[in-house]
This record gives structure tokens, sequence and C-alpha cells, in this order.
């Protein structure tokens, strides 16, 4: 005996991963008008649960900056200017569009020590020793995560990325013996 509900099965497949309004409509037309009083209360159940979890599961305060690819970005252009093309913090700042303050300049440092902490933290190997990190870093595969991960020009500029890793590990380790 063939299923019923045998073409929405295939309207699912066909338009679940990218024509989510063709999906829905054809979801109301398909299932919801010949579904049977137990499923439609199974499907209230469902609904009722899942918009209990979106309202808890909002989030308050400040989103974090490892979650945001646009301050990752202009954190490392910053770092890359500060390291690698040896700029001054009020070269940075006017360049960014702020003034050169000293909090403002108190500011960036501060982006910039955060940015050193989260490439120590994503970086699997202990990051101690300087002679295997730098052959690590060699490795393809970490720099494509690198470049990924904090948008580190691996593919155009290999040794300066490193340089800037390297930089910035340093960094980190000297600040956590401060601390």
């Amino acid at each position: 005996m063939p299923n019923p509900r045998e073409p929405f099965l295939d309207l699912c497949l066909l338009y679940s991963d990218f024509n989510r309004p063709v999906f829905l409509e054809a979801f109301l037309n398909s299932f919801v008008d010949s579904a049977s009083p137990a499923e439609m209360k199974t499907l209230r159940r469902a609904l009722r649960d899942r918009a209990r979890a979106l309202r808890r599961s909002r989030k308050k305060g400040r989103p974090r900056a490892e979650k945001s690819w646009a301050w990752i970005r202009s954190t490392m252009k910053l770092v890359w200017h500060r390291e690698i093309d040896g700029w001054s913090w009020p070269r940075i700042a006017t360049a960014l569009g702020i003034k050169p303050t000293k909090p403002n300049i108190r500011t960036l440092r501060n982006r910039t020590n955060h940015l050193a902490t989260l490439v120590w933290q994503a970086l699997p190997a202990p990051a101690n020793n300087l002679k295997a990190l730098n052959k690590w870093l060699n490795n393809r595969s970490i720099q494509r995560f690198l470049r990924s991960r904090f948008a580190l020009p691996f593919n155009t500029h290999p040794q300066e990325s490193k340089k800037l890793v390297l930089k910035l590990l340093r960094r980190e380790e000297l600040s956590s013996r401060q601390a």
C-alpha cells in the first residue's frame, strides 16, 4: 500500500536545505491538513517545548570577542601593523579612525593581549618550546587552521604569519608570568 505522505516526503527532501518558505508551505499544505488529532497534539507539544527552549537560551550581556569574525579580523590587522609593519600605536589609532589618546591606545593594547590569549588557547601543542613550535608552524594543516580561525595570511605571507604567531605567543607568555 503506498504511503499517503510520500509526496510530502519528496518535498521535504527537495526543499528542506535551501528553500525554506516553499518547504514551510508544503508542510502546511501536505502534512498539517492531513494530520490526525493525535499527530497534531504531538506537533503542538513539540512546538511548545521548542518555544520554551528558545526563550530560555537567549544570551544576555556582551558577545565574546572570539565569536565575532569582524573583531578578530580587525584586531589581527592592527597587530599586523604593529608587529610586522612596525607602526606606532598613535599611527595605528589614526588608521583605525580613533583619536590617539592614552585610553584608546590602552584599549588597542588590550585587544592585542586578548588576541594573544585566543591564539595561545587555540593551539593544541604546548607553546613553551619555541623550537618545536617553529617546526610545528610549518605544518600545512596548522597553517590552514590558523588562517581560518584568525585570518592569518599563511598562503601569501607565510614567514610574516609565523613571526606574528610567535610574537603573540611570547606576549601571552610574558603576561601570564606577570600575573
